[in-house]
């Protein structure tokens, strides 16, 4: 698909004027996105310094897309986190104005407000990481009760159930 991609302003205003069409920009060329679904994303788009995108995805859920320099690889502390997403070779976003379901991507901070420079990405992987570790408490089976079925969070000071 990356092959057959247009760059022809002209021919991409022309159809544009037909129809809504959407934009995809193919990443790891010259950029990767750090795509972070839900509250963790709105959290972090106040943080970063670089170019955010935003696309709806549902009733309160978006998707938030921080437009990253490419290279870098995803942080152990994010791998296997089903609300992030390190777009690279062979990937895609849709980039703003794109019509989805949902409603339009569109752009939170734009590419000019950071003379079209990507945020690092090592800075935005860990600051979503904090961010994640502070919104999703981790619970450990050792801080488990069973006989009161209470549950204590790791490291917060375990007191004895009452009886």
């Amino acid at each position: 698909w990356e092959r057959q991609a247009l760059l022809d302003p002209d021919r991409i205003t022309d159809w544009w004027q037909r129809s809504e069409y959407g934009v995809l920009l193919a990443t790891g060329h010259t950029f990767d996105v750090l795509e972070v679904a839900g509250p963790v994303g709105w959290k972090l788009a106040r943080e970063v310094h670089g170019p955010v995108a935003v696309a709806p995805n549902g009733k309160q859920a978006h998707r938030w897309m921080f437009v990253v320099r490419g290279g870098a690889d995803l942080l152990p502390a994010l791998a296997g986190n089903s609300a992030v997403v390190l777009h690279r070779a062979g990937s895609w976003i849709p980039a703003p104005p794109t019509p989805l379901p949902t409603g339009a991507v569109r752009w939170v901070t734009r590419p000019g407000e950071y003379a079209w420079e990507p945020a690092d990405p090592v800075w935005v992987q860990r600051a979503a990481a904090r961010m994640m570790r502070i919104s999703m408490p981790r619970f450990s089976m050792h801080s488990v009760d069973h006989k009161s079925r209470q549950v204590w969070r790791v490291n917060a000071p375990r007191q004895a159930p009452a009886e």
